[in-house]
């Protein structure tokens, strides 16, 4: 059961609005889930803005009570993002790596032309 399901548009505006989506959603969370949460969606929908090159989609699913699957959507398959240490001096490229070190879970689902970047956090 999807409990949120938001058309984001290619936009500098849709990490904000993502945001909003999942703090509406985890409002009854501890402080410290729902900030991960924003931290990741924050950085997943960047992502799709900035390289899947069209409309984004954010699901938020439960998983458990205590457990949330938050996956972001593009239109562009081929574009799988990819974990990446970079220089200190690097301006950007961290995005994935702050996912795979703070959710509880993630991965990439690729079905026809769509692609979905999610993760897993448990309150």
């Amino acid at each position: 059961m999807t409990v949120a399901h938001v058309e984001l548009p290619v936009s500098r505006a849709s990490p904000g609005i993502a945001r909003r989506a999942v703090s509406d959603v985890l409002g009854a969370w501890s402080a410290t889930a729902v900030d991960t949460a924003l931290l990741l969606v924050s950085e997943l929908v960047t992502n799709a803005v900035q390289h899947g090159g069209s409309d984004v989609t954010l699901d938020v699913q439960p998983m458990a009570p205590d457990r949330v699957r938050i996956g972001v959507s593009d239109g562009l398959p081929g574009a799988v993002p990819v974990v990446r240490w970079q220089d200190d001096n690097a301006e950007g490229g961290r995005g994935m790596l702050v996912v795979a070190c703070l959710a509880d879970a993630w991965g990439i689902d690729v079905s026809g032309d769509r692609k979905s970047v999610w993760f897993e956090i448990c309150a």
